[in-house]
């Protein structure tokens, strides 16, 4: 049976290379695009919705390699959906690449196995300092979630993968001892109803719900200190994750030290 590749939504991935490309990089490169694809797909529930949306090779000319994403007609229904699937991949591979690229905005959702498809992705332009990426979505309507790469791009891309990967490596659930606790929000009245939350920066970086072990701890971090906003209490803590390693609560079992914030400038 001929292939053809629909023409109203395609996901384009060139590959501008200023070196000869080595083989087991380029198959590796497109073996990070299809997994995270078939991946994306899994997990967004979106698996059997869609039959053979797969990654061809379209072109190979001098200093470019072009890979589509998209529709093979003879078998492609329903349509709408394997369209409307290949714009949600496009803007998943837009949004995370960009954060991995700059670190810039809300962190998207990545898994290790998003960090690993997405560095092979890149490699081919990390390890060659003239290459380029290009990733759009062309449709009917016009070109859009448009990437560009350079190799600079590409190994910060790599770099922070592997940052995130060993981060994903570390069990920030179960009990840390001595750690710096600071509050952002908390209510020095002991018939306050208020959520307390506080920040623990070798845990995590945003404000966690607090709850104590025993009324006594939070007696002393809270009622007994007349400005707790400007104390960081060394503790130990009880941290829970939901989402893989994402921290959602902390739950103080000693109070090992006070400190004044401004005695640590």
């Amino acid at each position: 049976m001929t292939k053809v590749i629909g023409d109203d939504m395609q996901l384009v991935i060139e590959l501008k290379n200023g070196e000869p490309v080595e083989l087991l990089d380029f198959a590796n490169s497109m073996i990070g695009a299809g997994n995270e694809y078939a991946h994306y797909l899994n997990k967004e529930g979106l698996s059997g919705s869609v039959t053979d949306t797969k990654l061809y090779i379209k072109e190979i000319r001098p200093g470019s390699i072009i890979a589509t994403l998209g529709v093979i007609l003879p078998i492609a229904v329903p349509l709408f959906d394997q369209f409307n699937t290949i714009h949600s991949f496009a803007s998943h591979l837009k949004t995370t690449l960009h954060w991995l690229a700059y670190k810039k905005g809300e962190k998207p959702a990545m898994d290790k196995t998003t960090l690993r498809n997405l560095n092979k992705l890149v490699a081919p332009v990390a390890n060659d300092a003239a290459a380029q990426l290009n990733i759009a979505e062309f449709t009917n309507h016009g070109t859009v979630n448009v990437i560009h790469l350079n190799s600079t791009e590409a190994n910060a891309i790599q770099n922070n993968a592997k940052r995130e990967l060993r981060l994903e490596d570390q069990t920030v659930s179960g009990l840390h001892e001595n750690v710096a606790l600071y509050w952002t929000v908390a209510a020095n009245s002991e018939k306050s109803k208020a959520v307390e939350r506080a920040t623990i920066d070798s845990i995590y970086h945003k404000p966690v719900k607090v709850i104590f072990d025993d009324e006594d701890i939070r007696i002393r971090m809270l009622i007994d200190q007349p400005h707790p906003f400007q104390k960081v209490f060394i503790v130990d803590v009880d941290v829970q994750t939901v989402d893989g390693n994402r921290p959602v609560l902390y739950k103080v079992t000693a109070l090992k030290e006070i400190m004044d914030r401004s005695e640590l400038d």
